[in-house]
């Protein structure tokens, strides 16, 4: 790995590992199930960092509940020194006015944010569908179950990139066929799939537990 020196974070050894499973060893699909406080986002960051300094016209995109896409670009933008934009749609209105009719907006070089349910709008997901993506990255990937329009855009999506990377804590939340289902968004070839623990990666703290006298008032 060559950028993740640089990013501006302590690293921890096992946050490299989705990285280096694709720069290394060639996956092109891979699920991180980590657990909660784990970093999945800066797994993803270290990521996309990797692969836009290898790449001058690098195009990716985040797909990401609404409410946690100023995390995402706060993540990114001061943990891997990216410059992702927000793509919501005052931004795609912005880019019909200052562009030509023919400009794909998403077809420029750069990584993009957007949320699960902009992109499942048809006449968002319609040019969407005309671009190669270098790298598709899907959180809370649970969050679209199999047969709904949610899952069809991911789908769509992540069928037309090199790379696909899905984050989720709940992988198949208590029914397996539905891990199957996850692990073809984008496609049927194999999936290297991460599922590390506290315990796991070493960071979990033994319980404290505190004993406090409380005196009850009369009332």
């Amino acid at each position: 790995l060559r950028a993740a020196s640089r990013a501006p974070i302590r690293l921890l050894p096992y946050q490299l590992e989705p990285a280096l499973a694709v720069l290394r060893d060639g996956a092109t699909r891979l699920l991180v199930a980590d657990g909660v406080g784990l970093g999945k986002t800066i797994q993803a960051g270290l990521l996309l960092l990797e692969l836009a300094e290898r790449h001058a016209s690098f195009r990716a995109i985040v797909l990401a509940p609404a409410g946690l896409r100023e995390q995402w670009r706060a993540e990114l933008s001061e943990r891997c020194a990216l410059t992702p934009v927000l793509a919501d749609t005052a931004w795609l209105k912005a880019m019909a006015a200052e562009r030509p009719a023919d400009v794909n907006p998403w077809s420029l070089p750069g990584i993009y944010i957007a949320s699960h349910d902009l992109v499942k709008r048809p006449e968002v997901l319609r040019p969407l569908e005309d671009v190669l993506w270098d790298a598709v990255v899907i959180d809370e990937a649970h969050a679209a179950p199999s047969g709904t329009d949610r899952r069809v855009a991911m789908d769509a999506i992540a069928v037309r990139s090199r790379c696909v990377m899905l984050l989720t804590a709940t992988p198949h939340s208590g029914r397996p066929t539905e891990l199957e289902a996850l692990c073809r968004i984008g496609g049927d070839e194999p999936v290297v799939m991460f599922q590390r623990s506290r315990a796991d990666v070493g960071t979990g703290s033994p319980r404290k537990t505190t004993v406090l006298t409380v005196v009850p008032s009369e009332t």
